[in-house]
Order: C-alpha cells, then structure tokens, then sequence
C-alpha cells in the first residue's frame, strides 16, 4: 500500500478527527482496517492509489488516494463509513461526528463545538493567530502545505472568530 508521502499533491484527502485522540493500538488498528478496504479498491481499479495514516498523536486519520477517471463510488464511501463506524465503536472515539473546530493546544489537537470556541475568543485565549487544523481540506497538498496553520490561514475558521470577536 503506499504512503501518504509518496502520492501526489492532487491526490484526494479525507480528513478523520479523532475526539478524544485515538491510543497508539486504535489508531494502528483503524489505519490498518482502512488500508485494507483501500487496497481493495486498488485491485478493484477505483482508485490508482491509495493510503492512510494516523498522524498528531493519533488526533487525524488522513485517508487519501488518487481517483481513476471516476469519482469515489457512493458504494466505497459507505464501506469507508462503516469501517470508521467500526472502530468508532472499538475505540470509544468520534470518528464520524467529532465537534467540528479543532485547535492546537501544546502540540495536539483538540477538538471542540462552536460554543466553546465563543467562549474562548471572548476571554481572549483564541486569536486569528491562534494554530488550528483545517478538517475540511481535500486534497493532499493543502495538507502538506502546514497543519496546524494560524486561523487567519483557515479563511472559514476565521470569519467564525471573527464574527464572534466582534460580539465579545
């Protein structure tokens, strides 16, 4: 199977938040599941390559692979779902519907919801120079250019904080 550093930077990403983050033995567990649906797909002819790898102590699955001429079955996409399913429910951690912001604290990510991000920027511990990641990237590249980056960099993290800094 191949590595997420070897596929181009078109290759198409689909970032996993992991909340809580997952242990080491989750995240090789799920990683491995997924790797195993992904060669599937290779053999299947779905996609020419694929990859997936648990990154920042176990807070992202980042499954990534690049398409044939076709997009991502609606079919592939479930099983993909189910597998995370799965091991959502092995691990005790969201895979599927973790709290939408994640900000770095300390190195690590952490995800949290709209209110309490309200709460920090208007305490002032959140900036447009606080470091978040962006989960909603899609291509390998846009990953590789730097996560976590300053919110500002995230341009819809940052009309978020930039609304709620406005009615702090």
């Amino acid at each position: 199977m191949t590595v997420l550093s070897d596929l181009p930077d078109d290759a198409l990403l689909r970032v996993v938040p992991c909340h809580p983050a997952l242990n080491d033995e989750a995240a090789t567990a799920a990683s491995g599941a997924i790797t195993k649906l992904l060669t599937q797909f290779v053999r299947e002819g779905a996609v020419q390559a694929a990859g997936c790898e648990a990154v920042h102590n176990g807070g992202f699955l980042l499954i990534a692979w690049q398409p044939t001429e076709t997009p991502l079955s609606g079919c592939r996409q479930d099983k993909l779902s189910k597998v995370l399913q799965d091991h959502e429910q092995r691990s005790g951690s969201s895979l599927l519907c973790p709290p939408p912001i994640i900000l770095d604290q300390a190195g690590d990510p952490r995800c949290g919801t709209q209110g309490s991000l309200r709460s920090q920027v208007a305490v002032g511990a959140v900036s447009p120079d606080s470091l978040a990641y962006d989960h909603l990237v899609k291509q390998v590249g846009e990953w590789r250019r730097g996560m976590p980056r300053p919110i500002r960099d995230i341009p819809w993290l940052a009309k978020a904080v930039e609304r709620m800094a406005a009615k702090a």
